[in-house]
C-alpha cells in the first residue's frame, strides 16, 4: 500500500457544506492520502463541486452512482480503499489541517488498529466540545475502550482511522439499507480491535445539519434506530461486554396525572422498573433480583 490513509467521503446533496469539507482535505499536512468520494445520487451541485476539486488534485477519486444509501456507499469505499489506514469524513463536516497526520503518527507509534481524535460540534456557528482528549493514551481492555471513545453517546465512525487490514480481515462492513448504521458498526470495531489510541489536538468538526438523514424524522428512521439499538444489544450480550445497559435501553413509560398535574412517571426497561415523582426517582426495582 502506497497511501498512508484512504479517506472515504459519502456525498448526498450537501452542496452547502461540501466546499469547506473538501478544502479541509486538500489542506491536510499529511499529503500521502487518497480521497474516495462516493456521490450517492445527489441532485444538487455536489457532483460539480467534487469534479472541481478532483480536477486540481489527483489524489481525489470520484465514484458516481444512483442513490443506494450511506451504508452501501461506505462499504464501496472500504472495498476500494488502498491506504494502510481508512478514515471516514461526512461531507457536511470538516477536519483540522493536522487531523490525519496526528492520527496516523499515533497509530503507527503504538501499532494501534484504531486511532481517534477530538470532536467539536457546530450548531448555528456555536461550538460545543463533544469529545475532549487530554493526552495520548493506549487502551486494550473492552470496557476501557468503550469508555474512552464514549459509546454509545458517540457512535461516530468519522473521528477515527482504522487499519485497513483489520477491517478487511474481520470483514467489518455496514448493514446495507439501514440508517443509524454507525451504532452497531462502532461497537463491533471497538470490541474486535486489540489496541486503540486517543490523540489530542486532532480535531473533527461535526456540523449539525438539520437536513441530514439521521436528523430527519420519519417512520423509516424511527424503525432503523430501534433496529440498530436492538442489534447492538444482542451483540453486547453475545460477547458479554460490560456496559451500563441503561445507556442503551429505550424505556416504555406510563404517566399518571391528577387534574392535569403529573403524579407518577413509571419507566420500564427489560429488567428494570423506575418510579419517578416530580422527576425524582424514588423506587428502583431490578426484576432479575426479585
Amino acid at each position: 500500500m502506497s497511501e498512508k490513509i484512504s479517506v472515504i467521503i459519502t456525498v448526498y446533496n450537501t452542496e452547502k457544506y461540501l466546499e469547506k469539507c473538501m478544502q479541509s482535505i486538500t489542506e491536510q499536512t499529511l499529503k500521502d492520502i487518497e480521497v474516495i468520494c462516493i456521490n450517492d445520487g445527489s441532485s444538487d451541485n455536489s457532483l460539480k463541486i467534487l469534479k472541481k476539486y478532483a480536477d486540481c488534485d489527483k489524489r481525489i477519486k470520484i465514484i458516481n452512482q444512483i442513490n443506494k444509501g450511506t451504508s452501501i456507499a461506505k462499504n464501496i469505499g472500504i472495498k476500494e480503499a488502498k491506504g494502510e489506514y481508512i478514515g471516514f469524513l461526512d461531507s457536511d463536516d470538516y477536519v483540522s489541517p493536522i487531523f490525519y497526520e496526528k492520527l496516523y503518527k499515533s497509530a503507527k507509534k503504538y501499532d494501534a488498529q484504531i486511532a481517534f481524535g477530538e470532536i467539536i460540534g457546530l450548531d448555528n456557528n456555536q461550538k460545543k466540545e463533544i469529545l475532549k482528549i487530554r493526552k495520548e493514551k493506549v487502551y486494550y481492555k473492552s470496557n476501557e475502550k468503550i469508555k474512552a471513545v464514549n459509546l454509545p453517546l458517540c457512535c461516530y465512525v468519522w473521528n477515527k482511522i482504522y487499519k485497513n487490514d483489520f477491517l478487511k480481515n474481520k470483514n467489518i462492513l455496514f448493514i446495507p439499507n439501514q440508517n443509524y448504521e454507525d451504532i452497531l458498526w462502532s461497537h463491533i470495531v471497538i470490541e474486535e480491535s486489540s489496541t486503540i489510541v486517543s490523540v489530542p489536538e486532532a480535531v473533527y468538526y461535526y456540523n449539525k445539519n438539520p437536513n441530514s438523514i439521521t436528523n430527519t424524522k420519519n417512520e423509516k428512521n424511527h424503525n432503523d434506530f430501534l433496529k440498530s439499538i436492538t442489534e447492538t444489544m444482542k451483540y453486547i450480550r453475545k460477547n458479554k461486554i460490560r456496559v451500563n445497559y441503561l445507556n442503551y435501553a429505550i424505556p416504555k413509560r406510563i404517566k399518571i396525572s391528577l387534574l392535569g398535574i403529573p403524579i407518577l412517571d413509571i419507566r420500564f426497561w427489560e429488567n428494570l422498573i423506575l418510579v419517578y415523582i416530580a422527576k425524582i426517582p424514588i423506587i428502583k426495582i431490578n426484576i432479575d433480583k426479585l
